[in-house]
């Protein structure tokens, strides 16, 4: 059993501010606009807040504006044991991430004409043999297993995923119990995601194509990418350096176990592939150019745009699905990607395509809410990236002379972090888990002494700031309660 340190190691985040909206020159001024540096610290310090209250031993994070990585957050450790710090280049497994890869791969064997997703799996695997619910109904097709319509399991039959007793099975094992298991439904009635389709799925891929998953889409679609640290398997000579070492959930005891090493085998269509926050910006980067047809070499922008509509609703269990892509609302914002779990790792890609903003989230802990965490840029960095865009070179900078009061202040409830904001001080409680709405902006009126500034803009309660021997700020004083500066 391996504990998660108090605190974590944090690496400085990197800003690199090349946000340029389209068709607009990249302007000194727009690109260190304040409201984007404070979007981006406020952001960097919630991060660390909940990496250090969740104990997870290593969060990275990216933020793509277009074809711009334009900020790489990175706290914790790739490998708690050795202390190696987890980075931006970081390789993890991105578990059912790969499912894009494959959807991509199928897409691109439909428009060159070698299948069509109406297609029966059957007509491209003459071993495709399982148990119908309704021998009667339609056949299982590719179209149904991209959405996870087809009915099939969620999973092949046979335990699978808990190293060392029970490893991942081979393709052969897949095939040999596929005739002892049965569909759920028919084909086309209900949502249900399924692990084992898109296994299948990547043999359809490699019948079809005449050639190994692995080596197609290493080929067709990694290669053309530049995605050099992306690989349809864990790297194991780098397992515990740049590849993170996964960890099982939080448990009772406060501790975290190190999950053995593995590889998904037959699952690898599904589960199997590796790479790193920056490798997936990539991924997104590509997207955008394709989406405004500037680059055809991996897919057309028709195809993809084909792939990130929604094709399946399921309202019983609140899920919308593309070819490939989930599809979800976040607020007023629609978004496209995948989530990726696997032993010891969590992962997510988040786009909006409206935007051409995207989000990558890596934590190598079993139990982080990576949708949660990738959807929260979109709360507090997206509108400031936007109206920066909208208006370069408008941002305030708060005034020099409120820096001593900013920092982390500490009770024995709760922790709350003071920052610039909007040209001036803002506070927010820590831990939280909606750090957009959490934040409270404060204005001076004399001194050291602020008020809390309500949503309508009227003043709210002081916040004093108490100062000790030497003149530096010690205390923090709101509703009466006191805070010490932690740093």
């Amino acid at each position: 059993m391996t504990s998660a340190p108090a605190r974590k190691a944090v690496i400085p985040v990197l800003i690199v501010l090349a946000l340029a909206a389209r068709g607009m020159a990249q302007d000194k001024a727009f690109m260190s606009d304040p409201r984007v540096r404070d979007a981006f610290d406020v952001l960097d310090k919630w991060l660390d807040a909940e990496a250090g209250y969740k104990r997870f031993p290593g969060l990275v994070m990216a933020v793509v504006h277009d074809q711009d990585v334009v900020w790489t957050a990175s706290h914790g450790y790739a490998n708690i044991e050795a202390k190696i710090p987890a980075r931006p280049d970081t390789i993890f497994s991105i578990c059912s991430i790969s499912k894009l890869f494959t959807s991509v791969a199928v897409m691109q064997l439909r428009d060159a004409g070698k299948l069509q997703l109406d297609d029966p799996l059957s007509k491209h695997l003459d071993w495709f043999d399982i148990k119908r619910t309704d021998p009667k109904a339609p056949p299982i097709t590719v179209r149904s297993v991209m959405r996870h319509s087809s009915g099939l399991p969620s999973e092949s039959d046979q335990p699978y995923g808990g190293e060392p007793d029970m490893p991942w099975k081979d393709l052969a094992d897949i095939v040999r119990n596929l005739p002892g298991q049965e569909t759920l439904y028919p084909p086309d009635t209900y949502f249900e995601y399924s692990n084992l389709g898109l296994s299948l799925l990547g043999e359809v891929v490699a019948k079809v194509s005449g050639r190994p998953y692995g080596e197609y889409i290493r080929t067709r679609i990694l290669e053309p990418l530049g995605m050099t640290d992306t690989t349809p398997f864990l790297p194991e000579r780098e397992y515990g350096r740049r590849l993170a070492v996964g960890y099982g959930r939080w448990e009772r005891a406060g501790d975290r176990a190190r999950m053995p090493f593995f590889q998904a085998r037959g699952a690898t269509p599904a589960a199997g592939l590796a790479s790193t926050a920056l490798d997936l910006a990539k991924f997104a980067s590509w997207q955008f150019r394709a989406l405004d047809n500037r680059d055809a070499a991996v897919l057309s922008g028709y195809t993809l745009r084909e792939m990130h509509r929604v094709n399946w609703v399921d309202w019983d269990r609140k899920v919308m699905w593309g070819l490939g892509f989930m599809n979800w609302r976040h607020r007023d914002t629609t978004l496209v990607g995948h989530s990726g779990g696997c032993p010891g790792y969590r992962t997510k890609i988040a786009l909006s395509p409206k935007d051409r903003i995207a989000v990558i989230v890596m934590i190598n802990a079993a139990d982080a809410d990576v949708n949660g965490y990738a959807n929260k840029p979109f709360d507090l960095v997206v509108p400031a990236v936007l109206e920066a865009a909208r208006t370069p070179g408008e941002g305030r900078a708060a005034p020099e002379s409120l820096r001593p009061y900013t920092g982390l202040y500490r009770a024995h409830w709760a922790e709350t972090e003071v920052f610039f904001w909007q040209g001036g001080l803002a506070m927010m409680t820590l831990p939280t888990d909606d750090p957009a709405g959490s934040i409270r902006k404060l204005r001076q009126v004399k001194d050291n002494s602020f008020k809390a500034v309500r949503d309508d803009g009227e003043l709210g309660e002081e916040v004093l700031f108490e100062f000790d021997a030497k003149g530096a700020v010690k205390w923090l004083k709101s509703a009466g309660y006191y805070s010490m500066k932690a740093r």
